[in-house]
């Protein structure tokens, strides 16, 4: 059954210029341009079968956290938000585990991810990449309003650059084989040529399948995401590969970047690559 999209996730990560505020704010809050959606230590039993299933069947490898070339896309400025070109910014990403300010039994997985971008773009141009995470066994999205989720509300605050937007959201996701409630809350901050990103999923403890995800975006890919999840019929089609084309996410990380061996050549390829 077709259901209209009204708001999804805000996953628009570097939306902004320097010396535009206005720009800012509308990519975030989508108020006067084409609406933008609304974006673990287990057991060993838990570990092997997250290995095998969903990330090694899709070729997709995790990368070592710290620095990386983060790609983003060049938009023009305009209501169509034309793209432009890819550009290559300066990317840092460090995760943590905590469990302060949970209930028993959970932990906050968090994802801070920043991007230095190009000074020299001007007010003529948007910069626009993208962070989302995921379960890696199922590919389940975390950051994603639940259309089928009817008692939760998301929070979308969008304000000025140098300041924080804040997006929260609940998604229904079988963890460790149990359907549950799993809260995610993103928050935003830029101060051109610099944006940070935080990413907080809250599962139980001994859950260890957080993936984080970053890529480029541009709105062929946002229109890809907005028609996928406006055909859906359950919420478990609220899956990675299929909510975004293939081609723009091209890094991942876990808390422990458990796909490496450290002392294989593998791990001395570059970060980056996903060969």
């Amino acid at each position: 059954m077709k259901r209209t999209v009204v708001a999804l996730a805000v996953f628009v990560l570097l939306a902004g210029m320097c010396g535009c505020a206005s720009s800012q704010s509308n990519a975030s809050s989508g108020a006067s341009s084409p609406e933008l959606p609304a974006s673990v230590s287990g057991s060993s039993t838990a570990k092997s079968s997250a290995k095998t299933d969903y990330l090694s069947e899709r070729g997709y490898v995790i990368s070592l956290q710290g620095e990386f070339d983060a790609p983003y896309s060049v938009l023009a400025n305009d209501e169509a938000r034309s793209f432009v070109r890819e550009e290559t910014g300066k990317g840092t990403v460090d995760i943590t585990e905590s469990t302060e300010g949970c209930a028993p039994g959970q932990k906050k997985v968090t994802a801070t991810l920043e991007i230095v971008v190009d000074e020299q773009l001007g007010s003529d141009y948007l910069m626009w990449g993208a962070m989302t995470a995921f379960d890696r066994t199922t590919g389940r999205e975390f950051v994603t309003e639940d259309p089928f989720r009817k008692d939760e509300t998301n929070v979308v605050n969008a304000v000025d650059p140098g300041d924080v937007s804040v997006q929260e959201y609940v998604n229904n996701v079988t963890v460790n084989g149990k359907a549950q409630a799993v809260p995610a809350k993103l928050t935003q901050q830029s101060s051109f040529p610099t944006f940070i990103d935080t990413l907080e999923i809250t599962v139980p403890e001994d859950y260890d399948g957080v993936v984080f995800a970053y890529g480029r975006f541009d709105m062929d890919a946002f229109q890809h995401y907005s028609e996928h999840v406006a055909g859906i019929s359950s919420e478990d089609e609220l899956v990675f590969d299929k909510d975004y084309p293939a081609g723009y996410f091209k890094l991942f990380f876990t808390a422990s970047n458990v796909e490496r061996d450290m002392d294989s050549p593998a791990s001395r390829r570059d970060p980056n690559s996903l060969a």
